[in-house]
């Protein structure tokens, strides 16, 4: 970090981290948040999934992704609608079969989707979007389910709580997640106005605005090199100048000596 011309965080977090720890200036930039028409979900009829009538979760199967916790949390519910997860593990065979071992009928696993356009409709058609990112900062998942007016559930870390802000509800624990799910399918009204508000309040991640911050830091790079190069320039004529002035100063030293030694 010490030789690089600039420090980027995607968190407010992250940025007080390498503060507080390194004192070094660091430059907030997040990223956009897409934001999704929700009035065409046909993709989702390919999947045999009505709108509005299951939870999400999308995630690589990693235990700071706490996807094991709130599967156990889903089961120990006594929702009625799918858990729907999206998502694999090609690092850990053992962590993925443990989150299949504690699923029961009510959980469907998609694998992983690479379709954005239907992973976006997944989002939007969801009841509920289930996040349990715990580490990185400001998660591109949790924006594109903030732009599909997809009421959250998240784990309870500073990074999400930056991004939903009063708008999600959060969980620590598997009885946490059980507890939200219930309440989610009990008071449907309720999740729609909260997700309505968590995308008006996810247009402030504007990819326009990133795109300005990184143009002025670029800016703000050249215009630090230009002065950079002319207080170098300015250091090497001095460094010239004195030179010269010290050769000059040397021949005269010489000549007086000279002089000198002459008339003794």
């Amino acid at each position: 970090m010490s030789w690089s011309n600039a420090l980027i965080a995607d968190a407010a977090g992250i940025v007080e981290y390498y503060n507080s720890e390194f004192g070094v200036e660091t430059r907030l930039i997040a990223y956009g948040a897409p934001i999704t028409d929700r009035s065409d979900l046909g993709r989702l009829d390919d999947l045999d999934l009505p709108a509005g009538k299951f939870h999400l979760l999308v995630a690589r199967f990693e235990p700071e992704n706490h996807v094991l916790e709130i599967v156990q949390g889903y089961v120990r519910s006594r929702a009625e609608l799918p858990l729907v997860v999206v998502g694999s593990a090609p690092y850990s065979a053992s962590y993925t079969q443990a989150v299949r071992a504690a699923a029961d009928r009510r959980v469907r696993f998609l694998g992983g989707i690479w379709d954005q356009e239907q992973l976006d409709q997944l989002y939007a058609g969801a009841l509920t979007y289930l996040h349990g990112h715990s580490v990185g900062g400001t998660n591109p998942s949790l924006l594109r389910a903030a732009g599909a007016a997809a009421y959250t559930i998240a784990y309870d870390v500073g990074f999400n709580r930056e991004v939903l802000e009063q708008f999600g509800d959060y969980f620590r624990t598997p009885d946490d997640v059980a507890a939200l799910v219930e309440a989610a399918e009990a008071q449907p009204s309720r999740v729609t106005d909260r997700g309505l508000l968590l995308q008006s309040a996810a247009r402030r991640y504007d990819w326009d605005e990133v795109a300005s911050a990184y143009a002025l830091l670029c800016e703000d790079l050249a215009g630090r090199r230009a002065r950079l190069r002319g207080w170098t320039r300015g250091v090497r004529r001095g460094a010239a100048a004195g030179a010269t002035s010290g050769s000059n100063v040397v021949a005269g030293l010489a000549a007086r000596g000279r002089s000198t030694t002459r008339g003794a």
